[in-house]
């Protein structure tokens, strides 16, 4: 199996620090894989955190663009798609910052990676808010990060064009989706039982696609409608919220959800449904890949294993038609235990049994991680069997711990002990 060092970096690193410098340094590190985003989402960077860039010489702080695309895109090659679904070029970076990147990153022997966030698309769903994932309520299924419905032939061809223009153009090395997936619901002190009546998507097209796959949408609908209203039934007349500290009253919560699931095979099938959905997504892009180019791998950045059901990915199905599953386990900069580290590492193994595809861990590496909790949660995903390592992010990580945890992970990726 192969081990990977890889880390993030963003367009505007790329940009502004120089693809050359940025290659020069991560190929002296001791990197070996580096994924650029050639289009993103609007995000304050760096959040949660100190809100410091500490690489960019040209800014301290940034809110990125809005579904920018950052190589030079052509409008006729899109111009069937609907006017929200085509491409936006970046208007702070103009030019072909992918190129760039591809060309400083391959002459230094590194593989580039083109990072490819796809079904968050704010502005499309801004100016056309069918084209949205949305609830059993008919409302837009997550707060201010927009996600295109999965389901729609606009959005499927919307996915093929940008999939066919980047193989097309560019030689590189990966294909790594992003946000490939349903929004999660913008809950925080929630109800399980809330959080289940809030998935998506339940638009009139998902609705058809379900009930030509035998689902009785009504009686879905039905359901998840009664499971929030009980939510809010019962907090309108005792507000007991299920706060993470809590550990007893949330475990209880988590019980029940369990016993909904194991007692309502209507919702289980209908989440199934929903991860087919994302299943054939991949499969398109897939199919674009070994049509046009068959050497570059297929990878896709998914939820952590226990969690990825909420968001319609199913690593069994998606580990079948990728190369390499990326999962992100950053600690302390959510609050997040390490011990889940390896927990959700031996999962994903197990559910990717069989199918081949390498298991990468993200780690979160800027503050307020230290070079220790950064080296410590990699080995930890190391010892639990994963393939290799990557940092979160090049321009959001301050240089000393880039640098010291890049050198420890370096040894530990060759099998040498730092005790």
């Amino acid at each position: 199996m192969p081990r990977i060092l890889g880390v993030w970096v963003h367009a505007w690193d790329v940009a502004d620090v120089g693809a050359e410098t940025i290659a020069e340094e991560l190929s002296r590190l001791g990197f070996t894989h580096v994924s650029m985003c050639v289009r993103y989402v609007e995000e304050r960077q760096c959040w949660p955190g100190p809100n410091i860039l500490f690489r960019n010489p040209r800014r301290l702080t940034y809110t990125s663009e809005e579904s920018p695309f950052y190589w030079p895109v052509s409008e006729e090659r899109y111009s069937k798609l609907p006017p929200p679904l085509r491409p936006r070029t970046s208007r702070e970076y103009s030019g072909d910052v992918v190129g760039e990147f591809i060309e400083a990153v391959r002459a230094r022997g590194l593989k580039a990676i083109l990072w490819l966030p796809l079904l968050r698309f704010e502005a499309a769903v801004r100016e056309d808010p069918s084209l949205a994932a949305v609830d059993v309520w008919g409302s837009v299924a997550d707060y201010k990060r927009l996600f295109l419905c999965p389901s729609r032939k606009e959005v499927r061809n919307f996915i093929a064009v940008v999939v066919e223009d980047l193989l097309s153009r560019y030689e590189f090395d990966e294909l790594e989706l992003d946000y490939i997936r349903y929004p999660r619901p913008p809950v925080t002190y929630a109800y399980p039982k809330a959080v289940l009546s809030m998935l998506a998507c339940l638009c009139p097209h998902c609705v058809a696609r379900a009930e030509a796959a035998g689902i009785d949408t009504r009686e879905l609908i039905r359901r998840l409608r009664a499971y929030g209203e009980e939510v809010r039934e019962l907090i309108n007349k005792v507000a007991t919220y299920p706060l993470p500290s809590d550990a007893d009253f949330t475990t209880s919560l988590l019980h029940d959800l369990m016993r909904i699931l194991a007692e309502d095979p209507l919702v289980v099938r209908w989440l199934e449904f929903r991860a087919s959905l994302i299943e054939e997504v991949v499969t398109l892009i897939r199919d674009k890949v070994k049509e046009l180019n068959p050497k570059v791998t297929l990878s896709a950045d998914l939820y952590p294993p226990s969690a990825s059901w909420l968001v319609g990915q199913d690593y069994r199905r998606l580990g079948k038609l990728l190369d390499r599953v990326k999962t992100m386990l950053y600690t302390r900069q959510f609050g997040a235990s390490p011990s889940r580290i390896p927990y959700e590492v031996a999962l994903g193994l197990k559910q990717l049994r069989g199918c081949g595809a390498d298991l990468i861990v993200g780690v979160g590496s800027w503050p307020p991680a230290t070079v220790g909790d950064v080296v410590s949660d990699a080995e930890a995903a190391l010892r639990a069997g994963a393939h290799g390592i990557y940092l979160y992010s090049y321009g959001w990580t301050p240089k000393a711990v880039l640098h010291e945890a890049a050198k420890l992970l370096s040894g530990s990726l060759r099998g040498v002990s730092h005790e």
